[in-house]
């Protein structure tokens, strides 16, 4: 990031009569002193990445004679004392976030402000002077425009930030761009008739040539325009098998819009098309005809390298692991949730120009719907190969239940009641509404594991000792308080008072106080449940003392909950929910 001045006050103070001195300094000198100023930087800090920003630097600087001067070495005097003053205020006053905050580098700085700008604060934090031409927009405009403006950066930035929190306030339109301009590096253009005029003839020509037509030969100006409408992304010019691509999407355009159906193919249709990648073209026109789907044969993968495998196997093992905003439709949005998550969990894959392409082919593979469920392999039990890509949201009164799976397991509540012979979702529906939940709550259902994303509530069953898993419970809490005291049960304490009290024991300062307490302020919430065949993610409302969850690492993911499918359960605090 370049060094950059919100406010710049200058006072002249003249000895003599003759002011002329100043005025030549404003006129001539002041205009250089920046880049005077940004080159001394560079002498201090050279490498180092951090972002330094400081509310306040004053500099004095005395010339003798400035009539006398040359212009340039005014300009490099005065720039070199700015720095110098610069460093003096970071090493006295770096600790003083008043006065001076410090920033790993320019992805976290940008992160951060998107962050606060999503927590609805970043316009109250004096050192986002840097951002200020975004500060009259939107905040889904903001951060469209920050990061395209950062592009370089924009893998860092995303795994630095909630991409779920990001992606809830960007809607598709601004994700594409975003997704084209910032992470696919495309320079938006104007998408006029005369660049896809010649992709849509040669589409009409092969068409003629197959006899495709299943209705009247359609006008070709007007596919033309609703074709445009699309907004179809342009080609590279100079890539014959991206020509080929094009003209391939318009045919799968005209096959939607039930104009033609391609049922057989010859190579003569292709006459004459030399500036394209046939070989792809007739391959890909032969296996339409042959029955495989046009989304299909689009999402298939050019032969990879090494290295873009790894990426596509470390994509498709993340897509099991993630809520996408949009289902698994292939969109802009769920594009990036893709990327957020490839950065933080492989920065160097992610900055490899094939990722992008990659995480596309993969959605667009998984869009097929039921092609690709038709195309898994069954195995025993009479359960799919491949994972389910389907995706539920649940809005739930009560979401903050699922912060209280961490003492059911550290307690092994569960797995207890399953050996005693207790059906452990009536358990846990017993303790959602000793915990004043209301059991029919959707969330609290799919919570105690009665249901299984979208089915019925399984019928509760009795039955099993429930005496002895209470006595196994005190057991356990006992156990437990010769480490902690204030864990020790009362003779006749509840499952459901050992596990709250279990639960807060690790909450800072919060460990006595009482069970309708701390419901009241952690547990009673509402939140949106969202569930996939390996993770849920549970985005609460805000509460008060949240920050009290974090610094207990409450809010981290639990890496599987048997109960719900062995899945990975992450929480995030949702501040659009208040």
């Amino acid at each position: 990031m370049r060094p950059t001045i919100g406010r710049w006050h200058t006072r002249y103070r003249v000895a003599g009569e003759d002011g002329g001195g100043a005025v030549r300094i404003e006129n001539g000198v002041r205009g250089r002193v920046a880049e005077s100023y940004a080159a001394a930087l560079e002498e201090v800090f050279g490498d180092d990445p951090a972002v330094y920003v400081l509310r306040r630097v004053q500099t004095e600087l005395t010339l003798v004679n400035p009539s006398m001067a040359g212009e340039p070495e005014i300009a490099r005097a005065w720039g070199h004392r700015a720095c110098a003053e610069v460093v003096r205020t970071v090493m006295r006053h770096g600790d003083d976030p008043s006065l001076v905050m410090r920033f790993d580098d320019t992805a976290a700085f940008v992160a951060q402000w998107i962050a606060d700008l999503l927590d609805g604060v970043a316009w109250d934090r004096w050192y986002y002077g840097a951002f200020r031409a975004y500060r009259g927009l939107s905040v889904e405009e903001a951060i469209r425009r920050a990061l395209i403006d950062y592009r370089i950066h924009v893998a860092a930035i995303l795994r630095r930030v909630n991409p779920t929190l990001l992606l809830s306030r960007v809607s598709p339109v601004a994700a594409r761009e975003i997704w084209q301009e910032a992470v696919r590096g495309e320079t938006r253009e104007i998408v006029t008739g005369e660049q896809f005029r010649l992709f849509v003839r040669t589409a009409f020509g092969i068409a003629d040539a197959l006899d495709a037509w299943i209705v009247e030969r359609p006008v070709l100006d007007e596919v033309l325009a609703a074709y445009l409408a699309t907004s179809p992304s342009t080609p590279d010019w100079k890539q014959p098998r991206a020509l080929a691509e094009a003209v391939f999407a318009v045919l799968a355009f005209l096959e939607r819009r039930a104009f033609l159906r391609i049922v057989s193919f010859s190579a003569p249709a292709l006459a004459s098309l030399e500036w394209l990648d046939v070989e792809w073209l007739a391959a890909s026109l032969e296996a339409w005809a042959a029955g495989t789907s046009p989304e299909m044969i689009a999402s298939r993968p050019p032969a990879l390298t090494a290295l873009q495998q790894r990426i596509l196997d470390v994509v498709r093992s993340l897509l099991g692991t993630l809520v996408l905003p949009d289902g698994f439709a292939f969109s802009e949005r769920n594009a990036l949730a893709l990327y957020a998550a490839l950065a933080a969990a492989e920065p160097l894959l992610a900055a490899h120009a094939a990722a992008a392409p990659l995480i596309e082919i993969m959605l667009k593979d998984v869009s097929c719907g039921a092609a690709a469920a038709s195309a898994a392999e069954t195995v025993p039990g009479g359960r799919s190969g491949r994972r389910s890509t389907s995706t539920q949201t649940i809005t739930s009164a009560y979401a903050g239940i699922f912060l209280l799976t961490r003492a059911i397991l550290e307690a092994r509540v569960a797995k207890l009641a399953e050996a005693l012979g207790l059906h452990v979702p009536s358990l846990l529906v017993k303790l959602a509404s000793e915990w004043t939940c209301d059991p029919e709550d959707l969330g609290v259902v799919f919570w105690s594991g009665a249901v299984d994303c979208g089915g019925e509530a399984a019928a509760f069953e009795s039955g099993g000792d429930a005496a002895a898993l209470q006595r196994e419970v005190l057991r356990f809490m006992r156990d437990r308080a010769a480490f902690a005291p204030s864990l020790e049960p009362e003779d006749d304490a509840s499952i459901s008072t050992c596990l709250i009290r279990l639960w807060t024991h690790w909450l800072p300062r919060l460990g006595h106080s009482s069970e309708e307490w701390v419901l009241r302020q952690f547990i009673l919430r509402r939140g949106v449940i969202r569930v996939n065949e390996g993770a849920i993610e549970v985005a609460l409302a805000p509460a008060p003392l949240d920050v009290v969850l974090e610094m207990a690492g409450y809010l981290a993911p639990i890496a599987e909950v048997p109960w719900l499918g062995d899945r990975r359960v992450a929480f995030i605090i949702d501040r659009s929910l208040a």
